[in-house]
């Protein structure tokens, strides 16, 4: 293996080194290893490192911890996939600060771009669950792959669903490959498996947590042409799914449901903003040209003009202005979700408007 697929990994496997910190490294010092290499205190000097987390870059046994993972994730029956090999999807690729290193249990296929994701609520009606079974049905019959989350309600249906029908799905996890969360989904689990593939950044041994779930819902949407959204509440981690969308240039779908059904109210507001209403299949292949090409819409912040923020944007780069805030003070002082504010904080990450530290605490960036 070579040495810049072993940085990736290595910087994967640094705690307080995400997705965004880790390509800015690359690019500051021309490789995912040199940032290893390099004094302290011109590591301190980028944005987003503080001395602790310089020191502990400088002091790490890149190489020899790079090479134990491969080999615990061979143990564990699941490949590491990083930037440099032919087999990272290309939907990902196109992203402003892909994930790096993706494990993988099964296989990515080359008709796994013409996907949609399926996202919604964990305890869906029979309404909704019904919804699930009747377009997913017909999306596989259609040539779609189906991409979600593996968890319990609108996931578990849509995955469900796919694989019946004879389709390919693809598992996208807010955890490490050594485990399956929730445990209920096992069986389901095992059966991605084979008829599709199981999907984390997380390294091996990294279990779930409240932010990781943003970063897995960035990728449920980046491998998916589009999301259709089925019954979400209005604090439903599905609608963060949505927006990473529209952030990524997909197409955004939304099932109606009962006028005054609070799981509703999610899906309801999403289609007020613009996605689309679907009925049936056909409202959602309407939306796809018959030549299916990967697009071009994804450009890293620095090369096009910064989008205004939004409301809640807004909110969290006002109680930056006085210093760092944990991500905890920031949900508290913005009155909002701790979820919906980390969603929030990774997109404006990824524009350059704040940095994060170990720990969770996040800086706005002036300028």
């Amino acid at each position: 293996m070579s040495d810049k697929r072993l940085g990736w990994i290595a910087l994967n496997l640094m705690p307080g080194v995400g997705p965004v910190l880790s390509h800015r490294l690359a690019e500051a010092f021309g490789s995912p290893v040199a940032a290893f290499s390099v004094p302290d205190f011109l590591l301190a000097q980028q944005r987003g490192i503080d001395a602790g987390l310089a020191k502990r870059l400088t002091g790490f046994n890149w190489q020899a911890s790079a090479e134990k993972e491969l080999s615990k994730a061979q143990r564990c029956g699941c490949r590491i996939v990083t930037l440099e090999d032919k087999a990272y999807p290309e939907a990902l690729r196109l992203q402003a600060f892909p994930p790096p290193v993706l494990y993988l249990r099964g296989a990515f296929q080359p008709e796994d771009w013409q996907a949609l994701a399926v996202v919604g609520s964990r305890k869906p009606s029979h309404y909704g669950l019904s919804a699930v079974r009747d377009i997913v049905s017909d999306l596989v019959q259609a040539g779609f792959v189906i991409v979600s989350g593996l968890a319990r309600g609108i996931d578990a249906m849509a995955h469900r669903t796919a694989l019946e029908a004879g389709g390919r799905s693809v598992a996208v996890l807010a955890h490490g490959l050594h485990r399956v969360y929730p445990e209920v989904n096992k069986k389901l689990h095992d059966q991605i498996i084979t008829q599709g593939a199981i999907v984390s950044e997380f390294p091996l041994g990294v279990d779930p947590r409240p932010g990781y779930f943003p970063r897995r819902n960035r990728i449920i949407s980046g491998l998916a042409r589009g999301v259709l959204v089925v019954e979400a509440g209005p604090t439903s981690g599905a609608l963060i799914t949505a927006r990473w969308a529209g952030e990524q240039g997909r197409e955004v779908f939304a099932v109606p449901g009962s006028y005054n059904a609070w799981l509703c109210r999610g899906t309801h507001a999403l289609i007020q903003d613009g996605a689309k209403l679907v009925t049936g299949i056909q409202d959602i292949l309407d939306e796809f040209p018959s030549q299916q090409v990967l697009p071009d819409v994804n450009r890293r912040p620095e090369d096009s003009s910064q989008p205004e923020l939004n409301s809640g944007q807004s909110a969290i780069f006002r109680a930056l202005e006085s210093g760092g805030l944990h991500v905890d003070q920031l949900a508290a002082v913005c009155e909002q979700p701790v979820n919906r504010v980390l969603a929030e904080l990774l997109i404006m990450e990824l524009q350059g408007r704040v940095h994060s530290s170990p720990g969770q605490v996040y800086y706005r960036v002036e300028g």
